[in-house]
């Protein structure tokens, strides 16, 4: 009887391993997507950010001399 303790008690543990990566992967999966949905807002932020440097850049350019106000 004990050898058949032994068996079960193993295939417990297995169908447990089974489980956990089972979760394991599907959080995986999660993470997976949250990362691409990221990477997708990070590059639309950088893309912002080249346009407004750019408007910067155009506008110091087009400015004239500064000059103090005359009282």
């Amino acid at each position: 009887m004990s050898a058949m303790k032994d068996v079960w008690d193993t295939l417990r543990a297995v169908a447990s391993v089974i489980d956990k990566v089972a979760a394991l992967s599907e959080d995986l999966r999660e993470l997976r997507a949250e990362n691409r949905q990221l990477r997708d807002d990070n590059q639309l932020l950088r893309e912002r950010v080249i346009r407004i440097e750019t408007i910067i850049d155009e506008a110091r350019r087009n400015a004239g001399p500064r000059r103090l106000p005359r009282d």
